[in-house]
């Protein structure tokens, strides 16, 4: 496996939507009531924006940390991953 197939792979393993889909359906119902959050909606809110903070934290060590490796590797390779063109025509 390439360092770009396991950069890959980890994002997708960062990338893991699903503790804050969790509550999507709990709290969907606020954008389009004009009645005040259920004591289980605000609940549901504080979950889902904790989950959120910890799917961020994940990305952001991602960057942090496997992406720095991977572009390190794309330098310390002298790979030009973003060669000049010129004009077509």
């Amino acid at each position: 496996m390439t360092s770009g197939q396991r950069l890959r792979r980890r994002l997708e393993e960062v990338a893991d939507f699903r503790g804050v889909d969790r509550y999507r359906s709990g709290v969907s119902g606020l954008s389009s009531s004009y009645d005040a959050p259920t004591e289980g909606q605000r609940i549901d809110l504080i979950r889902m924006e904790q989950a959120l903070d910890v799917l961020t934290g994940r990305i952001n060590d991602f960057l942090l940390l496997d992406v720095t490796r991977f572009r390190d590797q794309v330098v310390a390779a002298e790979l030009d991953v973003f060669p000049s063109v010129g004009p077509i025509g």
